[in-house]
């Protein structure tokens, strides 16, 4: 880079710190971070209930987790992808392209993530099974992907709104709602709801509820801080 000719070339005497660009980056970086290291402690807490089921749920529900990643890699990937054309039609100063970002990957996310959803759901017996052959680890695992695997597109749509509003600078609010939407439910859920109900289908039962309500608290969030405005472009 230091030899290349025209605009790609580096020049080491211009390298400095940008403390307008480094506030910027820790603005945006920094709820992203701290959303990630809270849901691991809610993952921890969901892990240590499923353990109160024994080691057959533990092995079935590990496998239908490592099976929801034919969902999640997908849907996750399409939500890089909206931050990305957001990001750049919003400094292109096209509103109307974010719109159609948003609307697109809402469609990609919700068919592609139910329809692997549900086909991983009805061949859940041979996916489990490829895992362990004992019945009480596959009746676990294909408790998850009914439960968690099927409804799995509802977390991509909470990437998508969040991911939006990021994309646009604005990331403190988003991490406050996925916190409180998804890791306070989930972790509240376990605490107040599973001891009077305490079957595995109850706890998996968390996932799609907490998905579901942050999904709710998001669309809301991203209507009064982006869509009145798009909407009247």
């Amino acid at each position: 880079l230091i030899k290349e000719p025209g605009e790609l070339r580096l020049h080491l005497s211009r390298i400095r710190p940008d403390a307008s660009l480094a506030k910027q980056m820790i603005t945006i970086g920094l709820p992203s971070m701290m959303q990630n290291m809270v849901f691991s402690v809610s993952n921890m807490v969901v892990q240590s209930s499923i353990n109160s089921f024994g080691t057959a749920a533990v092995a079935g529900s590990t496998a239908g987790s490592t099976i929801e990643n034919f969902v999640y890699v997908p849907v996750n990937a399409i939500d890089q992808a909206c931050i990305t054309f957001t990001g750049q039609n919003y400094g292109a100063k096209k509103p109307k392209n974010m719109l159609r970002v948003l609307k697109l990957c809402l469609m990609l996310t919700t068919i592609f993530g139910f329809t692997v959803g549900t086909l991983l759901y009805l061949n859940g017996h041979f996916m489990i099974s490829l895992f362990a052959s004992d019945e009480a680890v596959v009746a676990a695992g294909i408790l998850r992907l009914k439960i968690v695997a099927w409804w799995l597109f509802i977390n991509g749509i909470d990437d998508l709104f969040a991911g939006s509003l990021r994309a646009v600078g604005n990331s403190l609010m988003p991490t406050i709602v996925m916190l409180l939407g998804i890791c306070g439910v989930r972790i509240g859920y376990v605490y107040t709801i599973l001891p009077h109900a305490h079957t595995l289908a109850m706890l998996f039962l968390c996932y799609p509820l907490s998905w579901v309500i942050a999904a709710v608290i998001l669309m809301v969030l991203w209507y009064v801080v982006l869509g009145r405005k798009l909407m009247k472009v």
